[in-house]
């Protein structure tokens, strides 16, 4: 079991949280937030600063980050969500976290699309995200009374 570590973006005085699309997946499950594993030894909050980065380029290591919760997660592991808000121009992100593409050889970015997305209880229930990142956003959305 390890931990992971991934945050509420949330685009500030909305209700828009960003998500980032996995390259090469397609729906119905093919939007996230951004997350990742912790690196041996890494403190969750430096993995967090460190994910960001890589995965849309944005350094939150100034920011005022909040703790939400540990949620169980896939394989057995643990997320831990954070949230931010902050205004975030959309067109200045990119991923600088890179994989092969098993089929091609090449290396390709993680992440290849960024978007805002309102979420609305039903809104929610008809994104493309994994079925398992909703059981966890619901939670964290009415937390942070998303549905005002």
């Amino acid at each position: 079991m390890a931990t992971r570590v991934g945050i509420l973006l949330r685009n500030k005085g909305t209700n828009d949280i960003l998500l980032a699309h996995a390259t090469g997946r397609k729906p119905p499950f093919c939007w996230d937030i951004i997350k990742g594993h912790l690196e041996e030894n890494e403190e969750p909050i430096e993995g967090l600063i460190r994910e960001v980065k890589e995965e849309c380029g944005l350094d939150i290591s100034n920011d005022s980050i909040t703790f939400i919760g540990d949620y169980p997660y896939v394989k057995g592991d643990t997320l831990k969500v954070y949230y931010l808000e902050k205004d975030i121009p959309i067109d200045q992100l990119y991923c600088d976290s890179y994989f092969t593409d098993p089929y091609t050889g090449k290396q390709k970015p993680e992440m290849d699309e960024f978007l805002y997305f309102n979420f609305s209880k039903d809104d929610l229930e008809k994104s493309y995200v994994y079925k398992t990142l909703k059981v966890v956003l619901k939670d964290a959305f009415s937390k942070l009374e998303v549905y005002e």
